[in-house]
């Protein structure tokens, strides 16, 4: 999967915040242009499952994300996720 999304600094990943809300908002777009769902309106506080994001479009948004980062992200750290925001606080290995 090739996404262009920006790639984030090795100071924020460094610092422990590998993802801005902005790669998380690109790539959730992404993944819903990909299945041909609507994106008007997604933001940062746009519920996955609302979005209409089941279980394995999650983690194409992971791979996705990792993409983005640049490094591997911890999969313990998906256990919550619900918003859009929420794929910010995904921890890099």
């Amino acid at each position: 999967m090739t996404i262009g999304l920006e790639r984030t600094t090795d100071a924020a990943i460094s610092a422990g915040t590998a993802l801005s809300v902005s790669n998380a908002i690109d790539a959730v777009v992404e993944v819903l242009e990909q299945k041909n769902r609507d994106t008007h309106g997604v933001d940062a506080d746009s519920v996955l499952l609302d979005l209409g994001l089941d279980s394995l479009d999650t983690a194409e948004l992971f791979m996705a994300l990792e993409d983005c980062s640049g490094c591997r992200l911890d999969p313990d750290s998906a256990a919550d996720l619900r918003s859009v925001r929420d794929l910010t606080l995904l921890r890099p290995l």
